[in-house]
């Protein structure tokens, strides 16, 4: 009996009866199948996960929308543990794996696209995928599946052979510029898409031809005929945020996108300099979200070509005085990131910067530090902030705490409004933040700030005041209140921190008791104003729910009968001693 794992199947809860069929076939193929559905044993059941992860051959993930839209499901550890691990294997369900987090992860990875789960067993691709596995297939599969496959890129030159073929130059051009449009944008509008392959095309006649010239007849003048020339189709989908459908514009082929930017890069090198020019031309006319389409996509094409590509777009763009390309970078760096090589070079990179003498490139390393870069990059972030103050002088301290401040507002800013946040892990940056204040506590659990530790308290708080109590469908995978209590540890460790904040009136000039006020009072009023209106509803529940549970916490960790009165008015406005002191 085999005692090798052969592959290690990780899903989405929500997916696991779809699951179920296709482990078995895998079963039946001879394949030794570890998913948790009916692997764990009594005992440690993620102790147990992580040793089936780390010694199975590969991986597969099964990446449906349900995995889009849960930020903290397991199944996002598992799949960059399994990428660092070079065992994973991403199966696509239907219009799964759109967003930037899974992108940036499987984008290197051959990966396989079922149109659902039900499609799975009976296709082609199934039987190709068993025999990479090392499977014994059950079904005679078709010629065609034992045929090499065609890469993107492959795909990509034998269309743009027939575009050379069929038209003139600068029909050539605007095929070429409405095609890397559609592959920086994907996913945006035809309006957009048209506008800014416009503006290339612009550039590209201007430089080889000299002067404008028609595309000719036979080139589409019709939308609905350019997109078809160009592979590509307007597909509706709703808007996380706003709840309509909107039409987007999409490559019939879900690799053609990333594949299209980097064979611009490659294939086209005499016209980097004016793709250079005009992605930092349109920063100043997209949307907030087409700017981090623009750093999603040139991330995804550093993973490839890190050297030249962070050299000639990402760095300058870092130290640029336009805060606009400033942020598209780090978008980038962090997509960039995904890859692990990569990772360890940025890293290295931000090191130097924070710890060298030169206050401009301690300033990029705090904004990486703050931004999505530093959020991706476990513990990056901390040790930025940790490098930069012990190499920094008394007068530029002074500053540090106004840059941190500066750039986490403009992240939980776009944390709640853009409509796919994968890309920033503030609750990593939560875990961090509150390890470092408490290294000021000693072993008597005894409050000892000081000016080291005053700084990840000041970022702490200016992440969780701005964060919901409860998590809604509106704002779908966006961290909440609720996500950080829902774990015992951290919960525990939050009501140290406030603890902490609320014991001392001031530190280093900051107002560390005012602040953890505000915050708390800023959720106590929220819930309190829903109770006024004689709401009822789950909503409501759930927060008086968080709430009593966090007060619990905060009473429970208070080192002085001062701290737990002072917490006790806090929340007395809405709860009665008794139910603040009985809550769990």
């Amino acid at each position: 009996m085999k005692t090798v794992i052969d592959v290690f199947v990780s899903f989405s809860t929500k997916d696991k009866d779809n699951l179920k069929s296709i482990v078995d076939e895998l079963r039946v193929c001879e394949l030794e199948v570890w998913w948790s559905a009916d692997s764990i044993t009594d005992g440690i059941w993620d102790k147990q996960l992580e040793n089936a992860l780390n010694s199975a051959r590969r991986v597969l993930a099964f990446i449906s929308e349900n995995v889009d839209q849960s930020s903290w499901d397991y199944i996002y550890e598992e799949i960059k543990r399994a990428k660092i691990q070079g065992k994973l294997i991403p199966i696509v369900i239907g219009e799964g794996g759109r967003s930037f987090a899974i992108q940036g992860i499987i984008s290197r990875v051959q990966t396989y696209f079922f149109v659902d789960f039900d499609s799975i067993i009976s296709s082609p691709e199934f039987m190709r995928l068993v025999r990479a596995l090392g499977g014994r297939a059950q079904s005679p599969a078709d010629e065609a599946s034992h045929l090499p496959q065609k890469t993107a890129m492959d795909r990509i030159d034998d269309w743009f052979s027939k575009i050379e073929e069929e038209f003139e130059p600068p029909a050539r051009i605007h095929a070429f510029a409405f095609g890397l449009a559609s592959a920086i944008f994907e996913n945006g509008s035809f309006s957009e898409v048209e506008m800014m392959g416009g503006e290339l095309a612009k550039l590209l006649t201007k430089a080889e031809i000299g002067q404008s010239e028609p595309v000719g007849a036979t080139f589409p003048s019709r939308s609905s005929s350019l997109l078809k020339l160009m592979e590509c189709e307007l597909k509706k989908v709703e808007h996380p945020i706003l709840r309509l459908n909107q039409p987007v514009v999409r490559f019939v082929d879900r690799e053609r996108a990333a594949a299209f930017v980097r064979f611009a890069w490659e294939e086209f090198g005499g016209r980097r300099d004016i793709i250079r020019t005009w992605l930092a031309s349109i920063t100043a006319i997209t949307s907030s979200e087409g700017l981090t389409r623009i750093g999603f996509k040139v991330g995804l094409l550093a993973q490839s070509a890190f050297i030249e590509v962070s050299q000639q777009l990402i760095y300058p763009w870092l130290r640029s005085d336009n805060a606009t390309l400033r942020s598209t970078a780090d978008v980038a760096l962090s997509v960039a990131a995904f890859e692990p090589a990569v990772a360890r070079a940025v890293e290295q990179t931000i090191k130097d910067w924070a710890t060298g003498a030169s206050d401009e490139n301690k300033k990029i390393a705090i904004q990486l530090a703050c931004g999505l870069t530093g959020t991706r990059l476990s513990g990056s972030a901390i040790r930025t902030f940790r490098s930069i103050i012990r190499n920094s002088d008394s007068n530029m301290r002074s500053d540090i705490l106004l840059m941190i401040k500066r750039g986490l507002k403009e992240q939980i800013n776009s944390h709640n409004t853009d409509s796919d946040t994968s890309l920033i892990d503030l609750h990593s940056l939560i875990e961090e933040t509150t390890s470092w204040v408490l290294s000021g506590i000693n072993n008597n659990k005894k409050v000892a700030i000081s000016d080291y530790n005053v700084y990840p308290l000041y970022i702490f708080l200016s992440v969780v005041q701005n964060i919901a109590i409860i998590k809604t469908k509106r704002v779908k995978g966006r961290l909440s209140l609720d996500d950080l209590m829902a774990n015992s540890k951290t919960a525990e460790r939050i009501g140290a921190i406030f603890n902490v904040a609320l014991t001392h009136h001031k530190v280093s000039g900051f107002r560390t008791r005012d602040l953890a006020t505000t915050v708390l009072r800023k959720w106590v009023n929220v819930y309190r104003k829903g109770r006024d209106k004689g709401r009822s509803d789950w909503l409501q529940n759930a927060r008086e729910e968080t709430l009593k549970c966090l007060a619990h916490v905060l009473l429970t960790t208070a080192q002085t009968q001062n701290d737990r009165d002072r917490i006790l008015y806090l929340f007395g406005s809405v709860f009665s001693r008794r139910e603040l002191e009985s809550a769990r």
